[in-house]
Parts: structure tokens; C-alpha cells; sequence
């Protein structure tokens, strides 16, 4: 209901209120892009792109900008951890929140390093209800 509302705000009239109503665009990086496509669908009210590669998704997050990252840690090529500290230090979204996904048995060391690198550890579980979240920005 809010979505439909905030769309048709922003396609219709929102010259006329005076604001611009803009969606979180979130980028998500998983290996199996059914996961990353499901991810997706968890997140209707936000504009999402998915890629199944770590270097592509480290590309995209050094060249456009993101309000969130969604990551697993086990990419090809660079993983989710050196996806996340190369964003730390050589990115536009520096300062962007990164949710690294989780199946919920890693050993402590892997809580640490994403404590380290200022991410949080998601569940598919906690990720399923994002999908009740309004993630939208004004």
C-alpha cells in the first residue's frame, strides 16, 4: 500500500508537493543467482541489482552508488570479506551499510573480521523479513 502510494506520489505529482520520494538501491552479490534473485524479490520496494560475481560486484560498487550491499562471503574471484574492505578503502560507498550473508554455523573469526569491517550478518531467515521492512528513502 505505502509503495503504490510513494510511486504514484513520485510519478505523478511530485512537482507539485515540492519533495522527491527516492527508493534505496541496493546491490546484491551472491554466487547462485537464484539466491540473488530471491533476495531480490525480498525487496519489492527497493531498486536492486544483482551480480554473481565478487570483482563484479566490487566494479560496480567503486563506480555507482549503492544505500545498501548485500553479500555472501564465499564469491568467486574476490570474496565477500575482500569485497567488503576494498569498498571500505577505495569506493564511492564507503560509508554504505553491508549485510553479509550468513548460514548461521561460521566459527567466531568470521563474526570478527565483519565486526571489524563494520558489516552485519544476516540469516536467509532475517533476510526473508526484510520483505515486511519499508526500506525507502526521502
Amino acid at each position: 500500500m505505502i509503495v503504490n502510494l510513494v510511486s504514484e506520489l513520485q510519478n505523478n505529482s511530485n512537482q507539485s508537493l515540492g519533495f522527491i520520494v527516492r527508493f534505496m538501491k541496493v546491490l546484491v552479490v551472491h554466487r547462485q543467482a537464484s539466491i540473488a534473485d530471491y533476495i531480490k524479490d525480498q525487496l519489492p520496494q527497493c531498486i536492486v541489482t544483482c551480480v554473481t560475481c565478487g570483482w563484479v560486484g566490487l566494479s560496480e560498487a567503486r563506480t555507482k552508488r549503492y544505500d545498501l550491499v548485500i553479500s555472501s562471503y564465499d564469491l568467486p574471484v574476490v570474496t565477500g570479506f575482500e569485497m567488503v574492505r576494498s569498498l571500505r578503502l577505495f569506493s564511492i560507498n564507503k560509508q554504505v551499510p553491508v549485510i553479509i550473508l550468513s548460514e548461521g554455523n561460521e566459527p567466531i573469526s568470521y563474526a570478527m573480521l565483519a565486526y571489524r569491517l563494520n558489516t552485519s550478518i544476516l540469516t536467509m531467515t532475517e533476510v526473508q523479513k526484510m520483505k515486511y521492512t519499508e526500506l525507502w528513502l526521502n
